[in-house]
C-alpha cells in the first residue's frame, strides 16, 4: 500500500469445481487465518479483527489449501478499509537543474 491502511474486510473469489480456496492465512506481525466458503460469486468477505489490522502497511496472503482440485484458482482479491494519514517522509529540497554543472557533483 502507498500509505498504511485500516482493513476491515477481505474478500476472495475462486474458482468453480473444487479449485476456490479453502484456507486462507494473513501474515503480519502474526498470522491469522480463516476457513473459507466456496465463494465463485464473490458475495463473502471475511471480517477482519479490527485491532490487528489498523495500521497496515503490507499484507501477504497464503491460500495453503482448496476445495480438492488439482490447483487453485483466485480471480479476485479484495479489501475493504480506509487509508490512514500518509506518514512517509517527503524530500526536502529539490533542486531543478536547466544545465548541468559537473562541478556539483564531483
Amino acid at each position: 500500500f502507498t500509505s498504511d491502511v485500516k482493513i476491515k474486510s477481505i474478500s476472495v473469489v475462486g474458482g468453480a469445481d473444487g479449485t476456490s480456496p479453502s484456507k486462507m492465512r494473513a501474515i503480519l506481525a502474526r498470522v491469522v487465518e480463516w476457513e473459507l466458503a466456496e465463494n465463485s460469486q464473490g458475495v463473502l468477505e471475511y471480517q477482519t479483527r479490527y485491532s490487528k489490522f489498523q495500521s497496515v502497511g503490507n499484507i501477504t496472503l497464503h491460500f495453503p489449501e482448496n476445495f480438492g482440485g488439482d490447483a487453485s484458482q483466485i480471480h479476485y482479491i479484495g479489501f475493504k478499509g480506509e487509508a490512514t494519514q500518509l506518514k512517509r517522509d517527503v524530500v526536502a529540497t529539490i533542486v531543478y537543474e536547466i544545465t548541468p554543472n559537473p562541478s556539483d557533483h564531483k
